[in-house]
């Protein structure tokens, strides 16, 4: 999203140190990737000794770094590369360029991270140390959040009184958003030709029992993301009632849109589900 948002300043906040070294495994990858085409390659596994050389030269003053950076790299070197090959094929079939096909939008990217204007950082969405820290600092230097983004996080925790001080510590103006996935899933019927790999699993012993796979009938189990965005301000509303305590009552069974977007309605409390 960097390149259609144009930010001063992005900040990657995660509370697994994993996922950080990943962000510090991606600012290597642009800066020695000249074009969408060679950034892509750099995820094949025939580039591993060239990429590798590359994390130990950038961080070659941090020896505790590189060994953190170089165990992100193999445990998600193949994850990322399926990511984005889906990723390309996605935004090709719906006409949308993106940093993947665009050189600019690409080139703004890498010079974010030549600039240092992206951060990565370790921290706790629900604890009161990282976000108000951080929500001080950007204050101090008269900036503001734009987008805030956290992706499908929240509906892993309920809205305590930490998270709304979070979100009420960041500086924000009438044009700040916030743009969030929700998560879901759905269960498809398999074809012939995948319950026989699958009864091939089954016997080899690679499914676990109790897989949802093994029903009757045997089904597949897909994750689908739907973007769903609110004005800041609407959500500092939905924070202040006391009957709002998580995402979940924002964003009703209506939400679940494949490859869709959904606008959250304003504050209404008789939109609210009941609490049992």
């Amino acid at each position: 999203m960097l390149p259609w948002i144009k930010p001063e300043l992005s900040i990657m906040l995660d509370f697994d140190q994993m996922v950080v070294d990943v962000h510090d495994l991606y600012r290597v990858v642009f800066l020695n990737s000249p074009t969408p085409e060679a950034f892509l390659q750099a995820w094949k596994k025939r580039s591993n000794k060239e990429l590798k050389g590359w994390v130990k030269e950038h961080y070659a003053a941090e020896p505790k770094r590189v060994t953190r950076i170089l165990k992100a790299y193999r445990y998600s070197r193949a994850r990322i590369h399926h990511a984005l090959r889906k990723n390309i094929k996605n935004y090709k079939k719906s006409g949308v360029p993106s940093y993947l096909s665009d050189q600019a939008e690409y080139d703004f990217i890498v010079q974010m991270f030549r600039e240092d204007r992206i951060v990565a950082m370790r921290g706790d969405l629900t604890k009161t140390k990282t976000m108000q820290q951080l929500g001080a600092v950007l204050k101090k230097h008269n900036l503001v959040v734009r987008v805030y983004h956290p992706s499908n996080a929240e509906q892993y925790f309920k809205f305590g009184s930490a998270y709304k001080a979070n979100i009420k510590s960041l500086p924000i103006d009438d044009r700040s958003i916030v743009a969030r996935t929700r998560a879901w899933a759905k269960f498809v019927k398999l074809s012939p030709k995948e319950i026989a790999a699958l009864k091939a699993k089954k016997e080899s012993g690679k499914i676990k029992a109790g897989a949802p796979e093994l029903g009757t009938p045997p089904k597949r189990k897909e994750i689908y993301y739907t973007y769903a965005t609110q004005p800041y301000n609407d959500f500092l509303t939905w924070l202040n009632k006391g009957e709002i305590t998580n995402v979940r009552q924002m964003l009703p069974y209506s939400s679940r849109v494949e490859d869709k977007y959904y606008a959250i309605h304003p504050y209404d409390p008789s939109k609210l589900k009941k609490k049992k």
